[in-house]
Order: structure tokens, then sequence, then C-alpha cells
């Protein structure tokens, strides 16, 4: 401490020590102690040597300091309010109505066929197989902090791409069981991974993208990975990829870290474009169907968009006409049977309520206090508005093909025509990016940027040689 001798200061340690001691016990989030007791004892310190500069004895110094403090059980009690975990419960709240009227809304707009509607055993159903353990793992996020999870992100963004080639080879789910999970968690990943890299400066920026592009193809090569989760983990990577050049985390200056990303952008919008193309008009047939239809040169292959289209048209803001049929898949297309029955204001209000949702979530990233919580968060947030805004998109016929699954209102009983697997997965993504966005929230007082950064058990050799 600058003006106060090392021999006085341990003289006085005692003292300070009991006071910060004093402090810390009344807080009952162990995690904030240290911080905390480190700001304190550094205020302590700086105001010792303001009044030892106005001629006042070092001894008398420090303890006239640790007196300005002010009293150690209310200075703790008030540190105890500040720095402790606080869920949002406003989201919290938002979620949960979500969960419970979407599953309602879902099952009422389901066309069973045989002049059923709402069916008080398929929602329960809907709630012990979607919601309840979505709930658990959202909550099971929360509780574990997102900065423990950020350890070890290249590990652990690996083994979920080897989990899923598991999944595949031995027939069990790969891309219609738990992919879309294993992509939710791999864009949350990746901004841990950016923050770890960005200490590399230029290079961690390159590296990032090329670990983007990476993992993203090795999806495709251990499994059957879906076409849109591919397009949008890439889309994800690269908004985060974005902030941290523009906010300039890798420390090369705004301009050129903003010039370089450009660049990235452009490579990886090329890539993509050339492997939509042969994807599309190459791969799987009813992948260049659902392609051709949407262009609409063919009659046969745009009987989908033509009907989606018409009811489009046909609907008012209060009423549907009610006749969408050979359209069964109440997952996919959600947004156009409930305009078809309810007419646009039912999807607006579907809307709305998601986008709440969504600005209530981000509010909460905002007020974090460090770069990894921002990454991560903002990644968690994009997994849930990105395929909102192409599940809507599609169901007005305003792209191809987009996001099958919504959340809130998608189910996987026995009434959902598409694949209960994909469903399930999607479902369990939806609420562990919820969870990772409450998770941020709850730590935004108790987390610093030196709390974020867990120590690398392995060290990439960036050096030159």
């Amino acid at each position: 401490m600058p003006g106060l001798s090392a021999e006085c200061w341990e003289v006085q340690s005692m003292q300070v020590s009991e006071y910060l001691e004093a402090v810390t016990t009344q807080m009952r989030c162990k995690r904030a102690r240290g911080m905390v007791e480190k700001e304190l004892k550094a205020h302590i310190e700086d105001q010792a040597d303001k009044y030892m500069e106005f001629g006042i004895p070092k001894e008398e110094a420090v303890i006239k300091a640790v007196e300005q403090m002010g009293d150690p059980i209310q200075v703790g009690a008030d540190m105890d309010r500040l720095h402790r975990p606080d869920i949002d419960k406003w989201s919290l709240f938002l979620i949960c109505l979500l969960s419970l009227g979407g599953g309602i809304l879902y099952r009422w707009s389901i066309d069973m066929g045989d002049g059923r509607m709402f069916q008080i055993g398929d929602y329960f159903e809907h709630l012990l197989l979607d919601v309840l353990p979505g709930m658990l793992l959202m909550w099971l996020i929360i509780k574990i902090d997102y900065t423990r999870i950020a350890r070890h992100p290249f590990l652990l963004s690996l083994a979920l791409v080897m989990i899923s080639g598991f999944f595949d080879y031995f027939g069990t789910g790969g891309k219609y069981g738990y992919v879309f999970l294993s992509f939710t968690l791999n864009a949350v990943l990746f901004g841990a991974i950016l923050h770890k890299l960005r200490k590399y400066k230029l290079k961690g920026m390159l590296l990032g993208f090329l670990w983007l592009m990476s993992i993203t193809l090795l999806y495709h090569f251990s499994g059957r990975a879906n076409m849109t989760n591919s397009v949008n983990l890439l889309a994800i990577g690269m908004v985060l990829l974005g902030v941290a050049a523009f906010k300039d985390w890798f420390e090369v200056g705004r301009k050129k870290s903003t010039a370089i990303f450009v660049g990235l952008l452009c490579t990886m919008v090329l890539f993509c474009g050339a492997r939509l193309f042969f994807y599309g008009f190459s791969g799987a047939s009813y992948i260049k169907y659902r392609l051709l239809g949407w262009i609409g040169n063919n009659r046969d292959e745009n009987y989908i968009f033509n009907m989606i289209r018409g009811e489009a048209e046909h609907a008012s803001f209060f009423t549907g006409s009610g006749n969408l049929t050979g359209v069964g898949n109440e997952n996919e297309y959600f947004i156009i049977n409930l305009i078809s029955r309810y007419g646009y204001l039912a999807a607006i209000l579907v809307s709305v309520l998601l986008g709440l949702l969504f600005l209530v979530l981000f509010s909460g990233i905002k007020k974090q206090q460090n770069r990894l919580g921002t990454l991560m968060g903002v990644a968690a947030i994009l997994t849930l508005c990105i395929p909102v805004v192409e599940h809507i998109a599609y169901n007005l016929s305003l792209i191809p093909t987009g996001s099958l699954i919504l959340p809130f209102f998608s189910g996987t009983g026995s009434d959902a025509w598409l694949q209960g697997d994909y469903c399930r997965g999607a479902i369990l993504g939806y609420y562990v990016a919820m969870g990772f966005c409450l998770s941020v929230y709850r730590s935004r007082n108790i987390v610093t940027e030196q709390d974020a950064e867990p120590g690398l058990r392995f060290k990439l050799k960036l050096e030159r040689q």
C-alpha cells in the first residue's frame, strides 16, 4: 500500500481482517464474499493513504479508514442484498405462463380429424412429457451457474458432436433425436470459446471462426445434422464474433477487427450459399421439391405453399376460413393452423407474448457485469429468437424452410405428426437456452470479469516457434 510500510500494515492487518470477516459473515452467497472482501480492503487502503497525506500518523490513518467504513454488520447486510443470486421473477413468471397456456392453445389448435378438439388427458400428457422435463433441465442450468459450464467449452463442444454421432450410428436418434439440444448447447458454448480465445487477439479471432466452421462440418460428418440447425449455429456464431469484434474484445483495434469480421462474414456467406445450393438441388428430393414449391414453378411441387398462401390471403383479423387441409403437422405449421382457425389476431398475440419474453430475458442479460455473460447470454437468446422468426416466416411462405418447432407451442405426444424425438430435443433445447439466460441474470452481481476467467487445463500453442 503506497505510503504505508509493510511492517505497519502487518500490525494493523488483524483489525482490518476482523472487520472484513465481520462484513462477509453477514453474506449468504459464499461466492461473492471474496469479491466484496477485495473491494473493501482496497477501499480501506486508499482511504488510509489519503489520511496520511494530511499528516495523520500511519497507525491512526488505518484505524480511521476502518471506522469510516461504518458498522460491519450493517455493511454486511447491505452487501448481502446487493451481492447474491437473484432469479428474474418476471421472466420466470412469463415462462411458466407460456408453458401452461401454450400447451392449451397448442392442443386446442390440433386438427384431430375426427371432430375432437381439446382433450384434458392430452394436455396433461404434454405437461408431463414436455413441460416438466424442460423446466427441470432449465432449473438445473440456473443452479449450476453458467461460469462453471464455461470452464471447458472446447471439450464439451466436441463431446456434444460425438454424442450426436453415437445416437446416429446406433440408430437411436441423430437428426431426429436430441441433435437440436446439442446445437443449442454448442451455440452457447461458442460464446465461452470466444471469451477464451480473445486473449490471443487476431489469432484468437481467426481461430474462433475456424472452430465455428469446423464444428458445424463435424455435425454433418458425425450424424445427419439438420440443415436449418447448421445455418442457425453459423448465424449465432457470427453474431457473437461480430459483437466481440465491434467491442474490440480481441484488442486489435475496432476498425481492424470490424474489417476482418466483414471478410470472415463474406467467406461464411459464400460457403453457406454454395452448400445450400448443392444440398437443396442435389441432395434429398424432398428438399428440392420444397425449394421448387417455394419458387412456385411446378403445381405438383408447391401444393403446400399454395394452401398456405391461400389461407393467408383469405383469413381475416378475427377469423380464418378453417379450410386448411392436407397440412396436418401441428408442430411445423402451428402459426398458419392458428390463423386458419382463429384469424391473424391470435397469431399476433402469440408473437407478442414471445417477443415480450425475449425482451425481458435480453434486458436481464444486459445487467450482468462481464463479457462471458454477454456472449453466452446473447447466444442463448438468439437460439430462442431465430427459430421463432423462421417459423413465422415459413408459415407465411416467406422462406422455403425454417424452424419446425416453436417454443411453448409444440408437443411430442401421439398427435405429433413430426418425429416426436426431434420435437422433444427441440423443446428441451429451448428450456436450456432460457436456463442460461436466467443464470446470467442470477449471477450478474456476484461474477466479475476475473471470476469469469476459468483456468485452462490445456493451452493452445499460438506463439510463433
